[in-house]
Order: structure tokens, then sequence, then C-alpha cells
């Protein structure tokens, strides 16, 4: 009788140590150590291999500059994205969400008038998601064949972002 409750105790000490090993890894956990997120963001988002080429229907232009989330940096709009081709195994047609790393020189008003709903872009983005509800950035824009944003002026002004971020559990 005393092995079967040692035996029970046993187990569930393993389980609870078990998920407590899965909570710290998974993003976002309680214990999560946000200096590691910010380090791993840059590690790969300075890597040009972690960026693909897409193309997508612009559906929604959203302007992040009210956006309490989005105050710090760069990040002005994002696009709302129904998509050309496969990206991370979701079908063509997938509408998806994506923050615009445009950088200082662009200015609303030219972003207002460079980009419309209905538009079809070439873009940039980098697929790996490390939270939930992380938007994947563009850093790389082009539309009916001319570079609206280039990749290396992007991809700094998505590094600085991550940078002047506030990395906490309480955002």
């Amino acid at each position: 009788m005393i092995k079967k409750i040692l035996k029970g105790i046993i187990i569930t000490l393993l389980v609870l140590i078990g998920l407590l090993f899965l909570f710290n890894i998974g993003s976002g956990g309680l214990l999560y150590d946000f200096g590691k997120l910010e380090n791993s963001l840059l590690e790969y988002y300075s890597n040009d291999d972690s960026y693909e080429l897409f193309s997508g229907e612009i559906l929604s232009i959203n302007d992040y500059t009210e956006h309490k989330h989005f105050v710090e940096g760069d990040v002005k709009f994002g696009f709302g994205i129904k998509m050309l081709n496969t990206i991370n195994g979701w079908p063509i047609g997938t509408e998806l969400e994506f923050q615009v790393f445009f950088g200082e020189n662009w200015t609303q008003e030219q972003i207002k008038n460079a980009f419309h709903i209905g538009d079809i872009i070439v873009f940039k983005t980098a697929t790996m998601s490390f939270y939930n509800g992380q938007i994947s950035p563009i850093v790389y824009i082009e539309k009916d064949g001319e570079v609206y944003l280039e990749f290396n002026e992007g991809k700094n002004s998505l590094l600085e972002w991550v940078k002047s971020q506030k990395w906490t559990v309480l955002g």
C-alpha cells in the first residue's frame, strides 16, 4: 500500500516537473526569460536567410500610430493580406496580418498614398513565430515592379524596434 502511494507521488512530481519545464520553454510563460527572447529575436532577424519572398493582395491597411502597443519604434502600419502563395503550410488565399517596418524615412501620408486595398505586392517576411499573438514583420515591399521598401532599410528598422521594446510579461 505504501509503495503504491509513493509511486503515485513520484509520478505526480515527474508530471509537474515536466509541465513546469514545458511552461518555461513555451513563449509567454511566467518563467520565461524575456532577455533570451530579445536575444533570440535579434539573432533570428539579423540573419538574411530568415526571410522569404511572398506575394499577396492588400485587404486592409491598419494604422498603428494610435495603437498603444506600437507607440515605440518605426511600426506605423500593418497590412491584412490575402496570400497568393503558401506560407507556413497555410493554403493560398489565407488572410494574414503583417506589421510593416517602413523606417523613419516614410511619413504616414506617403504610406497612405503608396498603398491601397486591392494592390498586389511582393514582400519579404520572416515566418518564425516567437510568441502567441506575434504579427509577422514585412521588411521589403515591391509593387508593380517598383521597390517601395528596401530590404536592408526594413530589416534595420525591425532590429531597432526589437531593441526598443520592453520585453516583459505584462508588456
